[in-house]
């Protein structure tokens, strides 16, 4: 596991500071990147954690909604070399993490 980036940002609108984290789990001969939501419930935390897919460019969140921007492989594109943007969006529901459309 490799940290990468991550955001401070109060998801849940309780006033607590819940943590974003954005980490490339480590293969043999390739990475891939993962996302971990700690939502702070006074004494610990809940833990919610979410395959990304792609090269994390950016992440952003607003109010209860993380906005993840990436590069993802086109047609051509050697598996080193992602070229293609999108974008991941995840809503905080009060229950549990929902991946947007």
């Amino acid at each position: 596991m490799q940290p990468d980036r991550h955001v401070i940002a109060d998801l849940n609108a309780d006033g607590k500071a819940d943590i974003v984290l954005i980490w490339l789990a480590l293969g043999p001969t390739s990475g891939y990147y993962k996302m971990s939501v700690f939502l702070d419930q006074g004494k610990n935390y809940r833990t919610l954690t979410t395959d990304l897919g792609g090269d994390v460019q950016k992440v952003t969140v607003n109010g209860s909604t993380i906005v993840i921007d990436l590069l993802e492989l086109g047609p051509k594109d050697p598996r080193c070399c992602p070229s293609v943007k999108a974008q991941r969006r995840f809503q905080w529901t009060g229950q549990k993490l929902v991946k947007l459309q």
